[in-house]
């Protein structure tokens, strides 16, 4: 026991890592006992309804690209006005410096 204690302070040997390795050998140990799946050939889609299937990706695709246009269209006028304040600001305090 004593041992023990001293794994845990000294190696810093937690019990998550014990919890971990027990579960990694478990589920080893479980999936080399089962029986290989059959390989079974896979089926060829139907032409018209994988077309459609990459058409339904494809517009959601243009979806998410659209709602992303439309963010950066509104954020737009704060960096612009952002931008020309920076630049006002920059030009206001090079005037005013004396030579």
């Amino acid at each position: 026991m004593e041992r023990l204690r001293e794994l845990f302070r000294c190696d810093g040997l937690t019990i998550g890592a014990l919890i971990t390795a027990l579960g990694m050998i478990i589920s080893t140990i479980f999936l080399d006992v089962q029986p290989a799946p059959t390989a079974t050939p896979p089926k060829q889609p139907d032409k018209n309804t994988f077309k459609d299937r990459v058409k339904r990706q494809l517009i959601k695709i243009a979806n998410c690209l659209l709602s992303l246009a439309k963010k950066a269209l509104v954020s737009l006028p704060g960096i612009l006005g952002g931008l020309i304040s920076f630049l006002f600001q920059k030009g206001w305090r090079a005037c005013t410096i004396p030579f």
